[in-house]
């Protein structure tokens, strides 16, 4: 039972570790991608703002559709990162609880394992102080059996010997 739990407790401590590794990743998957959409969100703002010096000159509303696109872009971004990451968090979680599960199965069916042979040994050892009770007891009602053959033997001998001249040789002796 014990190495069950400690197999359990392994494999609890590796998901563990692999959990943490995952994230770290994703962290760095999300950062990096993260950074790159900022940077390009910034130029884009920077562009946005050294255009409007000339799109105050040419007009408002070519400002307008540059910055939407932008912005649109950027929405863009985040809802693809968002996506990753809720991709990411699933793929960790399944991988997580098919160890865990599988070190909680296999503890569970070494726990089994043992409380079966446990009863079997108690059922045999029922068994055998049966056996022996029963033994006993029949040598007891065999003893028993025996004293009374015993008595009735030396009953009839009284008997014998008060039906015949012995009688007084008999008492004299006892």
């Amino acid at each position: 039972m014990s190495e069950a739990f400690v197999a359990w407790a392994h494999a609890l401590l590796q998901s563990q570790e692999r959990r943490h590794l995952l994230r770290k990743v994703a962290q760095r998957i999300m950062n990096l991608h993260l950074s790159v959409a900022f940077n390009t969100w910034l130029s884009t703002v920077d562009l946005h703002h050294h255009q409007r010096i000339v799109v105050l000159k040419v007009g408002a509303r070519i400002s307008q559709r540059q910055l939407s696109m932008a912005y649109s872009a950027w929405l863009d971004f985040v809802e693809h990162r968002q996506r990753v990451q809720r991709l990411l968090r699933k793929g960790l979680s399944g991988i997580t609880h098919r160890l865990l599960k599988q070190a909680w199965e296999a503890w569970g069916d070494k726990v089994y394992e043992l409380q079966r042979l446990c009863a079997l040994a108690m059922r045999g050892l029922l068994r055998t102080n049966g056996r022996l009770l029963k033994s006993c007891f029949y040598r007891w009602l065999t003893q028993i059996e025996f004293m009374d053959s015993r008595e009735m033997w030396l009953h009839r001998a009284q008997l014998y010997l008060a039906r015949n001249r012995c009688w007084r040789c008999f008492i004299a002796w006892r």
